[in-house]
């Protein structure tokens, strides 16, 4: 007797730990981890290179590779699901947990190769992303920084339009991991 894989698609704002708790997720239940960025981050770098910038806040590079981009992650999904895994997608799906129909967009062939789609959301406060971003000290957090409160008012913090499970960014990717699972079926 199989059981059904799950595809567990992580979201949250950007610094919250997506990627921390979806490696950790992926580890503990044995999935197959999936980042959009480590996924398509060749793809944004050649297009971006053609275009002049490679900073996906811009509009005219995210406008030419987001489609591309989630495309390539729900292929490789895909693939896992085809094959029995379950996935923990890491992403920010901004459309998707907005809007039932992106939703349902990209989980629909996900559902119909067996798989069954779980939105996972990390929730945070403004005062623990900034602080975040300022320890990560990233390149591509810079000019977020510079006016942080531009940035904060700028983001959607809410939790999604979508059903979904949601984990407290201030724990532990250990104890999101918890959560996440004491929540699952």
């Amino acid at each position: 007797m199989s059981t059904q894989s799950i595809a567990y698609c992580i979201s949250g704002p950007p610094s919250c730990g997506k990627t921390t708790t979806g490696l950790q997720l992926a580890r503990y239940i044995s999935a197959a981890l999936l980042d959009l960025d480590s996924l398509t981050n060749p793809l944004v770098n050649v297009i971006g290179n053609m275009i002049g910038t490679n900073n996906l806040d811009r509009s005219e590079l995210t406008s030419l590779v987001r489609a591309p981009r989630y495309e390539a992650l729900q292929s490789a999904a895909l693939d896992c699901v085809d094959t029995g895994l379950s996935t923990v997608l890491v992403a920010p799906f901004s459309s998707e947990i907005r809007r039932e129909d992106a939703w349902n967009t990209f989980t629909d062939p996900l559902k119909v190769a067996g798989a069954r789609p779980v939105l996972v959301w990390i929730d945070i406060t403004p005062k623990l992303l900034l602080e975040r971003l300022r320890s990560r000290r990233a390149e591509r957090d810079m000019h977020k920084l510079a006016d942080p409160r531009a940035f904060i008012n700028g983001i959607d913090l809410s939790a999604p339009a979508i059903p979904h499970v949601r984990v407290n960014a201030a724990c532990s990717a250990r104890e999101q991991v918890q959560q996440i699972t004491s929540q699952v079926a």
